[in-house]
């Protein structure tokens, strides 16, 4: 007696036509062997998925519409006990995924990561990433989504460029954004490597991350050269500055003074080992514009005890405040910087579907990369 065939097209990018069955297909899982089942599912290896109808309708819209359709069926097949089969364009290990997330399952793990020989960005967990976003936009299972933007995320704290680009390509603002600030924690240079992802974005949405990268570095870089206004962020201002707890009249025994004149134009006398930091702070801004790498409690604190293990005489005004300063220094650079980063533009407008008058010529996004800035580039 003759399966009953419903044709499922695939709207999936890199699904060609249906591979020739081998002679023996992969057996499915035992989840779903069910003898009690009411519905068939064969992969194109013809891997046979029994499966409960009322199961996918819950978990899938699309299945709860393709149900839902009247199905005629002569005489023969409705007095048969066949099952109806439902041909599927996918292979056997995309199917399982699919029902795993239609299932009371646990989620599939997406995981794996490697680099080949020529040093080229290869992430394999994002084939299993992909697979299950396209899972999620096809038969519309937001459960699908949600596990693979959870595990994007992990990934983007290290890959954030490919993140970034899956993000926009599937319509994930919010991990757009936070792969974006990711990116931060990476030069630029490195942001135009060979990922297979960036081939999937436009030129606006490559352009569009670099220019939140490049801004990004010069919010911090304005805040960390402007000495003038960090003497003034409290009332009683850090013990390296002249006017701080040795008072106007009162020279610190130890340190000379420097001169140094921020945005702000004004004059500002500082000890020389927090100016030797702070220029070094600087310069590692200009690179790789993560507040939170480039300052910290304990670089200052090593900065200042270098200078202090350096000198034969001892400062108590400086040795009794320094950590308690330190502290406090370290903690407001870093909230005045991200504060400032999170008025950048936002990185939720990146992604959203643009045309292809969209793209940029590769002349602007080069002058982007290069540093280059100025109205012939916004």
């Amino acid at each position: 007696m003759a399966d009953v065939i419903v044709q499922v097209p695939s709207n999936h990018p890199d699904t060609g036509e249906r591979a020739e069955k081998e002679d023996v297909a992969p057996p499915p899982p035992p989840d779903f062997t069910d003898p009690e089942a009411d519905v068939i599912l064969r992969s194109c290896e013809g891997s046979e998925f029994r499966v409960f109808k009322l199961i996918l309708s819950q978990a899938s819209p699309f299945f709860r519409a393709m149900f839902s359709l009247p199905q005629e069926l002569n005489a023969e097949v409705a007095s048969s006990s066949q099952l109806p089969v439902i041909e599927m364009v996918e292979d056997a290990s995309t199917i399982e995924m699919m029902l795993r997330y239609c299932y009371p399952l646990p989620d599939p793990l997406l995981t794996i990561s490697i680099r080949d020989e020529n040093q080229v960005p290869q992430i394999p967990e994002l084939f299993y990433v992909r697979k299950a976003l396209e899972i999620a936009r096809k038969f519309d299972i937001p459960r699908a989504s949600t596990n693979a933007v959870r595990r994007m995320s992990v990934i983007s704290e290290d890959h954030p460029v490919p993140i970034y680009a899956l993000a926009c390509q599937y319509d994930e603002a919010r991990l757009a954004r936070k792969a974006a600030e990711h990116a931060l924690r990476h030069p630029q240079d490195t942001l135009l490597a060979l990922y297979p992802e960036l081939q999937q974005i436009t030129g606006e949405m490559l352009r569009s991350l670099l220019v939140f990268h490049r801004d990004c570095k010069n919010v911090a870089v304005a805040i960390a050269q402007d000495w003038s206004a960090m003497s003034k962020w409290r009332a009683t201002p850090y013990f390296w500055f002249w006017s701080g707890p040795h008072g106007k009249d009162v020279d610190c025994p130890r340190y000379s003074y420097n001169h140094k004149t921020g945005p702000s134009e004004a004059k500002c006398w500082v000890q020389s080992w927090w100016k030797t930091y702070m220029e070094d702070v600087i310069s590692t801004l200009q690179t790789i514009p993560d507040i939170k790498r480039a300052v910290t409690t304990e670089g200052v604190l090593e900065a200042f005890l270098a200078q202090v293990s350096s000198k034969s005489d001892t400062c108590k005004i400086c040795c009794n405040v320094a950590f308690k300063d330190v502290k406090a220094f370290v903690d407001v650079f870093i909230q005045k910087v991200q504060e400032k980063q999170s008025l950048v533009h936002s990185a939720e407008a990146f992604a959203k579907n643009f045309t292809w008058a969209d793209f940029l010529d590769l002349h602007s996004i080069v002058m982007i990369y290069l540093g280059t800035s100025g109205s012939e580039i916004l």
